[in-house]
């Protein structure tokens, strides 16, 4: 995010998964994965006030004492708490694994809150699922696209891993920046698909098959869809 590469002005498909949206087709989505690896997706089922919520209970979990966000730390980079590093001096993540569990984000805040937290578990769990269905229907147009049978898609749901990360940026006048502005470097995910909602922030870039970086603002409704590792092994 934030490189100092030269920035293109290539537009990033916006395709309409929105409430009154009908015309998504699967082609639309196969085609703007395999050309450009995402997609903006206009996405209006998630009210601003469960963002508001979600952000408020992030920000608690990142105020957390720094030896209890260290106790989660977890060998595998998909859960628990990452600490700044050398490789990401800027920020600092949570990973929930598992997170369109109810049980399983309770599970969670039992560990870092073993008192409770209130009205956490209800807030995470409710913006996960949300997430969640733009997920599922990405999926079964990608899968009608390649005239894949609904019943491999379901097969393929049952065994879908949903991990919600929370990443949090060191504010500029935190940070001592000389010679670059890239606060998280170049990579991809190893899931098949992302979903990135960047609330503000923006300073994303995508390298295009070029080689150049196209920028994506920051929007309320909008949500980017990623192909990752898995499913671009797929795609080839």
């Amino acid at each position: 995010m934030g490189s100092d590469s030269e920035t293109v002005s290539l537009k990033i498909p916006i395709i309409d998964f929105t409430y009154s949206g009908s015309g998504t087709t699967p082609d639309q989505v196969r085609h703007a994965l395999e050309e450009y690896g995402c997609f903006v997706a206009a996405y209006d089922r998630v009210p601003a006030q469960l963002v508001d919520k979600v952000m408020a209970q992030s920000k608690d979990l990142f105020d957390l004492p720094t030896e209890t966000k260290l106790s989660h730390t977890c060998d595998d980079v998909l859960r628990g708490y990452i600490g700044p590093s050398p490789r990401l001096p800027y920020s600092e993540t949570f990973a929930i694994s598992h997170a369109t569990s109810f049980q399983d984000v309770q599970n969670f805040m039992n560990l870092v809150w073993p008192a409770g937290k209130d009205n956490f578990c209800e807030t995470t769990h409710s913006y996960v699922k949300l997430i969640e269905e733009l997920g599922e229907r990405v999926m079964r147009l990608l899968f009608e696209s390649y005239g894949v049978a609904a019943k491999h898609y379901e097969s393929f749901a049952a065994f879908n891993d949903h991990i919600f990360r929370l990443i949090k940026y060191r504010e500029m006048k935190d940070m001592d920046i000389t010679g670059t502005s890239v606060w998280f470097p170049s990579h991809t995910d190893a899931s098949f698909i992302s979903i990135l909602f960047q609330h503000q922030i923006g300073g994303l870039e995508i390298e295009s098959k070029d080689g150049t970086f196209v920028g994506i603002d920051a929007s309320p409704c909008h949500f980017i869809v990623f192909a990752g590792d898995m499913l671009q092994v797929s795609m080839s």
